[in-house]
């Protein structure tokens, strides 16, 4: 009898307090999502995006408030912005492959922060990927998706030194090789996630190829293999983005990629 009291207390005394937990978590997500500069939006990879309401400053930033109107075919990409505090980093891509255009308010007090009483048929947040339907009646017409990743490291652009001595100049190219070859690893360790974000959005699992050459850090040749282009070109487009606005190295000597996802 009294080891059966004890086990009462001790199983009520835990589930207090994972409930005091839940809810010091909780309020931590509503404060930070209450405050400007959390989210950011990020301008070059989104497509058909305008802001219909803020109460942030920097149009930029996101908090509770924002609305989004996101044109048909248009994507909406997003970033956390780094913190002091030692949290994940994530991102969400929400992309309309409806024919209208469709409003995401973010008015939610806890992450992912999408207010989904405004929207139509959605799923719910199933494995991090939220479905909804698009306002003339499509299935599954708005997809965001939700990543999370490690703090991105800058990449410090390098440029190729040269010189007249024959010797010399070997060195510096065996150099410039070894750091160009660990660029290009922290480049396609960046920039695979976000490949796959692209695939996630567009709900596809094919697998794709992707290389391209990077000259004085300018992508050139860029050549993505999806199964047919104009049925998915949402999908290419997206692709696209990301290849061309990920930040390369400066050299004067063609740096080829390719990645396959």
């Amino acid at each position: 009898m009294e080891s059966d009291v004890k086990y009462y207390f001790n199983s009520v005394k835990q589930l207090t307090a994972c409930f005091s937990f839940s809810v010091i978590l909780l309020f931590s997500f509503a404060a930070n999502a209450s405050e400007c500069g959390v989210l950011q939006l990020q301008t070059s990879r989104s497509s058909g995006v305008s802001v219909d309401s803020s109460t942030c400053n920097d149009p930029s930033s996101i908090s509770i408030g924002t609305v989004f109107n996101v044109a048909a075919k248009g994507r909406l990409w997003l970033k956390s912005i780094p913190s002091e505090v030692d949290a994940p980093q994530f991102q969400m891509i929400c992309q309309n492959r409806g024919e209208s255009t469709v409003y995401l308010e973010f008015s939610d007090n806890l992450s992912p922060w999408i207010n989904q009483s405004k929207l139509n048929n959605c799923t719910g947040w199933v494995n991090n990927i939220l479905s909804c339907g698009g306002t003339a009646g499509e299935k599954k017409a708005v997809t965001c998706v939700l990543t999370y990743a490690k703090s991105k490291q800058s990449i410090q652009s390098k440029t190729v030194e040269r010189t007249t001595s024959v010797k010399m100049r070997s060195l510096k190219s065996l150099l410039q090789e070894t750091i160009v070859a660990l660029d290009k690893e922290e480049i396609l360790n960046v920039i695979r996630p976000e490949l796959e974000s692209c695939k996630q959005v567009n709900q596809t699992q094919q697998q794709i190829k992707v290389s391209w050459l990077v000259k004085n850090a300018v992508v050139q040749e860029l050549d993505i293999n999806v199964g047919n282009k104009q049925k998915d070109a949402i999908l290419n487009n997206c692709l696209e983005t990301v290849v061309k606005t990920t930040e390369y190295p400066q050299s004067t000597e063609a740096i080829p990629f390719v990645t396959i996802f």
